[in-house]
Formats: C-alpha cells, sequence, structure tokens
C-alpha cells in the first residue's frame, strides 16, 4: 500500500453508527474474521489508544493487501492496488478476491472493473440489504483512485 493511501485513511474514528444502525468506536476493527462478506461481519467498538488503533488497522491491511496481490492476475498501478486495497479492508479480503470487478479486472476490462466499485453500496438493516450513503461517498473516492490517482481522506 502506498504512504498516500496510509495518510488518509485513519485507524481513529470518532464514535459514529453506520446506515445500519451499527456502532463504530475508536478503530473501525472487525470482530469477526475479515474473510466474511461485509453483509455477514459484525463491527464492535473497540477502544483502543491511537497507537493500537494503528496497530490494529496494520493487521487488517496485511490481510487486506495479501488478498489483492492473490486476486489480480494482472500487474497492477498503484493506485489500482491501493483503491482495491481499500475496498478489501472494507468489504473483506475474500469478497474482493471472488468478486466480478476482480473477475473483471483480471480478463483486462479495467473500466468495466472500475464501473463495480458502486454497486459495494449496500448493509443489512434488518436483514434487508439497504443502500448507505457513507458507502456511496466510500466507493466513489476509492473509484477515483483506482482510476485517476486521486487520494481523498474525506470518505
Amino acid at each position: 500500500m502506498s504512504t498516500i493511501l496510509l495518510s488518509t485513511t485513519t485507524p481513529v474514528q470518532a464514535q459514529t453508527v453506520d446506515d445500519a444502525g451499527v456502532r463504530f468506536g475508536a478503530v473501525d476493527h472487525s470482530v469477526a474474521a475479515r474473510e466474511q462478506a461485509i453483509d455477514d461481519r459484525y463491527h464492535a467498538p473497540i477502544p483502543a489508544a491511537e497507537q493500537e488503533g494503528a496497530r490494529l488497522m496494520a493487521i487488517d491491511l496485511m490481510a487486506a493487501e495479501e488478498a489483492v496481490r492473490t486476486g489480480a492476475k494482472v500487474k497492477l498501478t498503484q493506485q489500482q492496488f491501493d483503491a482495491l486495497v481499500s475496498l478489501a479492508f472494507n468489504c473483506g479480503p475474500a469478497a474482493v478476491i471472488g468478486s466480478t470487478l476482480m473477475g473483471l479486472l483480471n480478463q483486462g476490462w479495467v473500466e468495466k472493473a472500475a464501473e463495480h466499485f458502486a454497486r459495494w453500496n449496500k448493509v443489512r438493516v434488518n436483514g434487508i440489504l439497504t443502500v448507505s450513503t457513507g458507502l456511496i461517498k466510500r466507493r466513489a473516492a476509492e473509484q477515483r483512485i483506482f482510476v485517476e490517482g486521486v487520494y481523498d481522506s474525506t470518505h
């Protein structure tokens, strides 16, 4: 992962509640294995100091980076790699490896693959897949990284 992406990704966040009503604490760190699909994951707030948050994030990022290295069968630019790592970090490595996005990318359909970032915009609310405004913003930011190399920390 590039230092640019790392500098726009912070392990410490204010206490927030996402569109699914899931509470995030100081660290966006999943208690469940990152390999599970996003709709099966449970995020629990884990109070942590900034240093501990950075350590937990580094562990999760290593799994996401490895997933992208394993799943991508084509040469990636740094910006493509960074965007895919961000997606895998958020959605789970296994979900990204087996995704249509990765399949299109591996077939050389880079532009079509980029369009698929927008499809990863849902959370489960009371068992129903629901579009998340937060995920719409995050996927747009990842798509901009992937296509244009524009890194934005506002997602």
